[in-house]
């Protein structure tokens, strides 16, 4: 099985990619607040072709749980799983420090997070090859003060395709929505 690999990035890596007209659009909303509120984010204010790999993420009770607002049609088609209003879990073959973890860190931080996944492949994970995507998770505040909401969004660019394969091959997420 290849292997799965997430790390935090530097917030300008990761807006390196398409990621960054989401970055300058939360940038815009917070102006001197430390995060704008969910109720200033209209999604159709964003690059149409990046909506579809948006998720919103509800912070219930100060984090002690996460659920999925809105989980975009892309990341559906991709992951193979629709998760809009699930709780967020951690599926037992993704490793430590992705889903939960950077949500978590974005609540008690309050500032923005950049990650990064990879895939390696062995030679016997064929057709499988080495894979990465970017993505941010950007705090939401209605209050001003604490993070009640996370925009998060990925660019899988030109190797959409081979993470849906992927996904298909390996379903890290089957037991993601219970």
């Amino acid at each position: 099985m290849p292997d799965y690999f997430s790390d935090e990035i530097p917030l300008e890596q990761a807006a390196a990619t398409r990621c960054g007209q989401v970055l300058d659009h939360w940038r815009a909303l917070k102006g001197e607040k430390f995060a704008p509120s969910w109720q200033q984010v209209e999604l159709a204010a964003l690059p149409p072709q990046l909506i579809p790999y948006v998720r919103i993420v509800d912070v219930v009770d100060d984090g002690a749980a996460f659920r999925y607002r809105f989980w975009g049609t892309g990341l559906a088609d991709i992951l193979g799983v629709e998760l809009t209003s699930e709780e967020m879990v951690q599926p037992s073959l993704w490793p430590k420090g992705t889903g939960l973890d950077e949500c978590l860190k974005v609540v008690s931080s309050g500032v923005p997070l950049g990650f990064i996944r990879r895939v390696t492949a062995s030679e016997a994970d064929r057709p499988f090859r080495p894979l990465e995507v970017s993505g941010l998770r950007l705090p939401l505040s209605s209050d001003g003060r604490l993070v009640d909401h996370i925009l998060s969004i990925c660019d899988f660019g030109p190797d959409r395709d081979a993470w849906k394969l992927f996904f298909e091959g390996f379903p890290l997420l089957e037991n993601a929505a219970k």
